[in-house]
């Protein structure tokens, strides 16, 4: 877990979350889990 944790904050540039409240950073969370993902698949 924690690589996927580092490579969002580290190689993608997301080490702060861009939106406020719980609801929205749950959506920005699964949007960012989402392309990591399609990112694996491709590879």
């Amino acid at each position: 877990v924690e690589p996927v944790f580092g490579n969002l904050k580290f190689n993608k540039g997301r080490g702060r979350f861009m939106l406020r409240g719980k609801e929205k950073v749950a959506i920005e969370t699964g949007l960012l889990v989402i392309a990591h993902n399609l990112a694996k698949m491709v590879r």
